[in-house]
Formats: structure tokens, sequence, C-alpha cells
């Protein structure tokens, strides 16, 4: 058994057994066994995470599913298509986006036994996120602009963030409740900004230490929202912006080298994800980052001390590498 495996089948126990406190920040590497370009988690949900895994042969791109508490990975293609990105979960529904045998860009929900396809009316649209009935997703006009829509079970609105200078595009990326999360482009340097929609009010999010490249949200739960912002040199970190006091903390991962990127958060714990030498990308799942006073269970301590004699690799990731609004 390699460190990776047992790192694995360890975690799975741990969410097996539950957990009251939290105790010290364990950071676990996720790579879906069919991967052999990368592996990219989207959401979290509980022990489910969804995301996309990359192949050298065609079709290259897979959605997946990974169930925590069991060690399993499943892979999700739409029947049809040429790839397909797990974006979101919600309860037992998966969602995310498509493409058909002429390269047009659709969304679909799964409920772990069919897909059905869903579109915003003008069509040519994906989805990025899902909470109950509510769903969001961006889609693209005449002109190639890119635009956030938000579906309430009934009827759609168009979500494009509002700024000074003209909007390029608007791509919503999580929503929890009445909270949605996701990034814009303007004219206004840096050109990526993040951005939170409760609703009614829109307030832009910059990371104070963001330069080249901007910020972007990416997830949200409760009073945290998780992203990644570039700095003067490009270079990719991860954030945690707490709603409730404004702060700002920079999350790298472990001796990574050119950067890190976290893409959801549920409760205390975050997946993201990082490169290594070859190029390669790795899912990764760090538990606990918001650490609360520990009462833990001696069988659930034994566990976290197993996790955290494992090893961590010097990681790189090209800068906002899977959340090109336009590709």
């Amino acid at each position: 058994m390699n460190f990776c495996q047992g790192s694995l089948a360890a975690l799975a126990i741990f969410f097996a057994l539950g957990r009251s406190d939290a105790v010290a920040t364990t950071f676990v590497t996720l790579d879906d066994p069919l991967a052999t370009l990368g592996t990219f988690p989207h959401k979290l949900s509980g022990d489910r995470i969804v995301g996309n895994y990359e192949t050298s042969q065609p079709p290259s791109n897979h959605g997946f599913e990974y169930r925590i508490s069991t060690n399993t990975w499943t892979t999700i293609d739409v029947p049809g298509s040429t790839a397909t990105y797990a974006n979101g979960i919600s309860g037992n529904t998966i969602v995310g986006e498509y493409f058909d045998a002429s390269n047009a860009r659709h969304g679909f929900l799964f409920d772990g036994v069919s897909y059905q396809t869903f579109d915003y009316p003008s069509g040519n649209s994906s989805i990025k996120g899902i909470d109950g009935s509510q769903i969001i997703g961006i889609y693209y006009d005449g002109f190639s602009v890119g635009h956030g829509y938000l579906y309430d079970g009934s009827a759609f609105k168009t979500l494009d963030a509002p700024s000074a200078t003209p909007v390029r595009f608007t791509v919503p990326n999580d929503i929890s409740g009445n909270r949605v999360v996701g990034y814009f482009g303007d004219s206004t340097p840096p050109s990526g900004h993040g951005f939170l929609f409760d609703g009614s009010a829109w307030t832009v999010l910059d990371d104070p230490s963001a330069l080249k490249g901007g910020t972007t949200a990416l997830g949200v739960s409760g009073n945290y929202v998780v992203g990644n912002y570039g700095d003067a040199i490009g270079q990719d970190h991860g954030f945690i912006l707490n709603l409730a006091t404004d702060s700002w903390t920079t999350v790298d991962y472990p001796s990574a080298a050119t950067g890190t990127v976290l893409c959801g958060i549920d409760g205390l714990n975050v997946i993201g994800a990082y490169g290594d030498a070859t190029g390669n990308t790795h899912g990764f799942l760090a538990l606990d980052l918001v650490p609360e006073p520990p009462s833990i269970t001696l069988a659930l301590t034994a566990v976290i001390g197993f996790l955290a004699v494992w090893k961590l690799k010097d990681s790189s990731l090209p800068p906002n590498s899977f959340f090109d609004p336009q590709p």
C-alpha cells in the first residue's frame, strides 16, 4: 500500500466515524485512477466531490464523482458527448456541461440514473452550480460574450456584474442560499474581479494581494468564500474570505512551487488543485481549514495522526488554468 492509498483509506474512516470538532488542517491528494493528464475537483458536498479529469486519448475530458467515505471514483460522461465536466452537486443531483458532436455547449443534470439536458433559452450555455432548485450558469450571446444566469425553479434571470467600465463577461461559480459568487472581467486593472451577489446587491471581491490575474471567487459556504488570486508575476494563491469579518487569508498548498487554487468549500473542508513539475494537475482535499476547540475521540485522533505523516510534493499550477470564462 502506498502513502496515497493509505491516506485515502484513512480519510474514508475519518468520514465514516464522523466528527463534531475541527482538528489541525490535513491535506490529501486526490487523483482519479483513470486520469493521465490531471484531476480537477470543482465542488464538495459532505463526503462527495465532483469535477473532471483529463486523459491523453480522446475524448479527453470526463466528469467524475468521488465518495470520500467509500474511497470510490465514478466517471460521469453524458451519452454522445465529446467532453463532460461535472461542476456542481446538491443532494443527489450533479450538474455541469458537455459538448455534443457538433461542438455545441449544453448544461446537464444527472440524478445518478439518467441525464437531462438543461439549456438557457438562447442555447450555448452551461451549468456552474446548484443549490436545491436554484441553478446558476453562463450563456453566450451572439457576440460570444458570457453572461451569468440564475434559474429559480421557474424562471431565468440574467446576472451581469455592474462595473464603471464595460463588463466583458460574468461567470457565476457557486451558490448557497441567496448568495452567488463568481468573477467578472472589465477593463480596470487587474481585469478579473471576484463578486458576491445576494439577490439584490453586488459586492466586488478583490483580494488585497491581487495584482496580475486579479481575483476569482469559486466557492461559498456560510460566511466563507474561497478562490484564488494572482500575484505580481501571475502566480496563483488560494484564499479564504471571512465575510463576517472581511478578512482574507492566503492558503498555499504545502511546498507548492508556482500556484494553488481553492475550488470549493463545505463547512470546514476545502477542495482545490495544484500542479506537479511534469505539468500534470492533482486535486486535493484540505480538512478543517477553520479550526475549532478540539474534543475528539482517540480513534479519530489516530486517523488524523496517520494522515499527518503523509508527505506532500512540490507543485505548480498555470495561472487561471481551468476557469477561463470563454474556452
